[in-house]
């Protein structure tokens, strides 16, 4: 795209009606449902600076990336306290 003859656009996958989907509650939203490579794709999308919104689309991936993570760490510790808790009685 050096030449400006092509402009990328946003994927349909990642309009608002998404992205205020993750932001009240990432972690119930399947992604693999919407995109099977959500974070590569999204990822690799962040670096054209030609894409309008490419900033904005980099603290997005970061902010559910980092939800979904606390999440998935807060389930896998309340899950583990209650397995310990069952096989100790």
């Amino acid at each position: 795209s050096r030449r400006k003859m092509l402009k990328p656009l946003m994927p349909k996958f990642l309009k608002k009606r998404l992205r205020d989907e993750l932001q009240g509650e990432a972690g119930s939203v399947d992604l693999r449902d919407r995109c099977k490579f959500f974070y590569e794709l999204g990822r690799k999308l962040c670096t054209l600076q030609e894409l309008d919104g490419h900033d904005e689309l980099a603290d997005f991936m970061l902010d559910t990336f980092t939800s979904r993570f606390k999440g998935m760490l807060t389930n896998s510790h309340v899950c583990s306290n209650q397995t310990r808790e069952t096989y100790s009685k």
